[in-house]
């Protein structure tokens, strides 16, 4: 009756718990390192909930750990079409995947395109804090005041504060450092999810909120705020 019900798209559900238990399948099939059958799991979970971004996400991740970062970079990429509030996360791994494949312009050029289109407090945080690890802190700077036009948050003008003292030095830090302390008090800790169901926090992304058991329902408690 439920793979009834997932054939005609009645239940979408049913559909999400069905991908999300191959997903299980494939996770432990890898643990046992059989990659073979985790790449059968992965499509199953695919074929029964084709916005699922879970099964991409393991495409990815298997890609990777193979060394193939061309197409590891296609699947992450259709896991931030499918959930694009996932993006903050996977980050680093497709900052990784692009060094690797020597296509670093590209990934630059990608994630000033997402966050012109997004209105993430996370993705611009973690944004400006790639430009100012990869570019330094004057191109860092520049786009943060940018966005700071766009909309203003603490967030942000936490981190304009961050940069401000990096680029004077410490000459300021003493004057800066009560504004500082008092803006801290207001942002929320950048590794933070919350379950937009119930409201369940925690400190890493669960699949399945530990609280409610609603599948898919946590997001970056940053965006949630705002």
């Amino acid at each position: 009756q439920v793979k009834r019900r997932v054939s005609t798209g009645r239940d979408p559900r049913s559909s999400r718990r069905i991908s999300h238990y191959y997903c299980e399948q494939a996770v432990g099939a890898n643990l046992r390192h059989e990659p073979r059958l985790a790449s059968q799991y992965i499509k199953q979970a695919q074929q029964a909930d084709k916005t699922a971004s879970r099964p991409w996400l393991l495409k990815a991740e298997g890609a990777r750990l193979a060394k193939n970062y061309v197409d590891a970079v296609q699947a992450y990429r259709r896991v931030v079409e499918l959930k694009p509030n996932a993006l903050p996360a996977i980050m680093p791994v497709l900052l990784e995947c692009h060094r690797e494949d020597g296509s670093l312009a590209d990934y630059s050029e990608y994630l000033r395109k997402q966050v012109g289109k997004s209105d993430s407090t996370a993705l611009r945080l973690a944004y400006v804090d790639y430009l100012h690890s990869e570019q330094g802190v004057d191109v860092a700077t520049e786009a943060l005041r940018e966005l700071l036009q766009e909309r203003a948050s603490p967030e942000l003008l936490l981190q304009a504060t961050g940069l401000l003292l990096n680029q004077r030095g410490s000459q300021l830090s003493a004057e800066f450092q009560p504004v500082q302390e008092v803006m801290s008090g207001l942002r929320l800790a950048e590794t933070a999810y919350k379950c937009s169901e119930c409201g369940f926090d925690s400190h890493a992304l669960q699949w399945r909120c530990p609280s409610c058991k609603s599948w898919d329902t946590q997001q970056a408690a940053l965006d949630i705020a705002h």
